[in-house]
């Protein structure tokens, strides 16, 4: 558990309850067409600003977040199912393919900003109400799995959780491990058009695609600040997709 309560500006991001059903059958980043430059803009819009939670103050909704030191994540495993591998190699993973963002696993609670969760249905409201006492905390407990980030005044982030079910099944749990790690750093809103992405509740996605690869490089292309309000940032994603497009060999 974190040794220092959170505190600060809060933004939640909790997720859909979504069925066994729905996660029977994950689409895969193998079925994508190219993705145009408009709708990597727009997604990059629908994602970074708003948020599934409308207890979020209007001003957090219409800015960028995003970290803006390196990410250190600790991983704490309160399940019978020790995941604690796969969220190692999916840290790895993003590591890798995001370009100005430095995340990595940490051993020492003290050092981390991120800390991640993995639970059994049956101690998930449990272990909400423990790490996180002095917050009103049942919208995440009336969700599948859930995650909150802790914003200073300038949009930074300062502090991401994510609380994720391991025994419901393999897909269920990568669905939640992506959705809830990624949307901590910083793309927070879902929205239902996104055909090809994680941050889309109603797909049965359980991959890091690469539409939403384009979403945290543009994200974390370091033209793109903390604070930054949609006219602004509107102005530079043009270049930056140009950029992410030719660094990752697409057209």
């Amino acid at each position: 558990m974190p040794q220092d309560k959170p505190r600060n500006h809060l933004r939640l991001t909790g997720l859909a309850v979504l069925t066994a059903a729905l996660l029977a059958f994950p689409a895969t980043a193998s079925l994508e067409p190219a993705h145009t430059d408009r709708r990597l803009i727009d997604g990059f819009m629908k994602t970074v600003f708003g948020s599934e939670n409308w207890r979020v103050s209007r001003a957090a909704r219409e800015r960028i977040s995003k970290f803006t030191e390196p990410v250190r994540v600790h991983v704490t495993n309160l399940s019978r199912t020790n995941r604690d591998v796969d969220v190692r190699t999916f840290v790895g993973d993003v590591n890798r393919r995001i370009k100005g963002l430095s995340i990595s696993v940490t051993a020492q609670p003290r050092s981390a900003n991120f800390f991640v969760f993995v639970v059994d249905r049956a101690n998930y409201r449990s272990a909400i109400r423990e790490v996180l006492p002095d917050i009103r905390t049942g919208f995440l407990e009336r969700s599948a799995c859930s995650g909150i980030a802790f914003l200073r005044h300038d949009g930074a982030i300062e502090q991401s959780m994510a609380f994720i079910v391991a025994d419901e099944g393999g897909s269920f749990f990568r669905h939640c491990m992506i959705e809830e790690i990624l949307q901590g750093l910083g793309p927070s809103n879902d929205h239902r058009s996104l055909t090809h992405s994680i941050f889309n509740d109603r797909n049965s996605i359980a991959d890091f695609t690469a539409f939403d690869d384009y979403i945290l490089n543009m994200l974390y292309d370091p033209r793109v600040k903390a604070g930054m309000d949609r006219k602004t940032v509107k102005q530079v994603l043009p270049v930056i997709v140009q950029d992410v497009k030719a660094r990752r060999g697409a057209s």
